[in-house]
């Protein structure tokens, strides 16, 4: 797990393998690995389980229940990472065919952190071509990273500049209109297989995380560190809401199936008029430009419409 948790704590603590457990005779994270693939769960959950199940049978004995709880506890990990390690140890639990009572662990109430839409672009645009690419389309739909990262080319419209989202963690499938930038990107990709984006998704992640400390340190702005995979949905989440007031159209842009998981992210849109670009138009493919760049419509004085978008 390369040090990280499960939302990013590190499990530091857990990394050096005991000679006296019961991995020397059995790899637990495979064979959770292979009974979760069978039993129907994503890829990513299988993924993330795993890795869970790896570090934690490095340090403790799996079929010690309350050992495992006192591990758990100690560890100086947010309440909603004890509370993943658990949810990912009880289907261990549910495999092998031994019961684990799940201690209550409450995920802290807290809103997502939204970027300006210049930290989204200036990471874009300091990028290489293929996490430029990942990152502008991310922006463009409020797609999960592992939702991108499984789009074929059958999946894209370039000519209409759409994407298909085959859903993952319940989400609905959606169809998502892509902007010019978008569609330039990815008409510099060679199309040599099915997938537009292949290799391993957190080694993907991990190099952004690099070139983000990079681009931090160079542009000295230290929120660009705050800034993940998940951030930019996020922020077309609010900005969405912002720009249309309309709750069903977000949930439809982001899959989602119950409207409660919408709702979290009405309590950030209180965005003063200081943080808006604003542009007039007269023309009606002026007022089209600027209708597809995202502005939205305020007033209009005379000839003279008046548009606005979030800096």
């Amino acid at each position: 797990m390369s040090g990280l948790g499960p939302c990013g704590v590190g499990l530091r603590g857990f990394e050096s393998h005991s000679p006296h457990h019961e991995q020397t005779l059995e790899n637990p994270a495979l064979e959770l690995a292979l009974w979760l693939k069978k039993e129907g769960y994503r890829e990513t959950t299988i993924i993330r389980y795993s890795k869970i199940i790896r570090v934690l049978s490095s340090k403790t004995r799996l079929f010690d229940t309350e050992l495992v709880k006192q591990q758990i506890a100690e560890r100086g990990w947010s309440e909603g990472t004890k509370s993943l390690v658990c949810d990912a140890y009880r289907l261990y639990a549910k495999m092998k065919g031994f019961d684990f009572q799940k201690p209550i662990y409450k995920r802290a109430d807290s809103l997502p952190f939204i970027p300006l839409e210049e930290e989204l672009n200036a990471l874009i645009s300091g990028s290489g071509k293929k996490m430029s690419a990942f990152l502008q389309i991310l922006k463009d739909t409020g797609a999960r990273s592992g939702e991108l990262w499984n789009v074929r080319w059958t999946d894209i419209d370039l000519a209409n500049s759409m994407v298909y989202i085959r859903p993952e963690k319940g989400s609905e499938a959606r169809v998502v209109k892509l902007s010019t930038r978008a569609i330039a990107l990815l008409n510099l990709f060679p199309h040599s297989s099915d997938k537009i984006f292949e290799g391993d998704l957190d080694h993907f992640r991990r190099n952004f995380e690099l070139k983000r400390k990079y681009l931090a340190k160079k542009f000295g702005n230290p929120r660009l560190l705050k800034i993940t995979f998940h951030t930019f949905r996020h922020w077309k989440a609010t900005i969405e809401y912002q720009r249309t007031k309309d709750l069903l159209y977000v949930k439809k842009i982001l899959g989602h199936r119950s409207l409660n998981n919408t709702l979290r992210y009405t309590r950030v849109v209180d965005f003063h008029s200081d943080e808006y670009v604003c542009r007039v138009a007269q023309k009606l493919d002026e007022v089209k430009q600027l209708i597809e760049d995202g502005f939205e419509y305020v007033t209009e004085m005379g000839d003279v419409k008046i548009f606005r978008k979030r800096k």
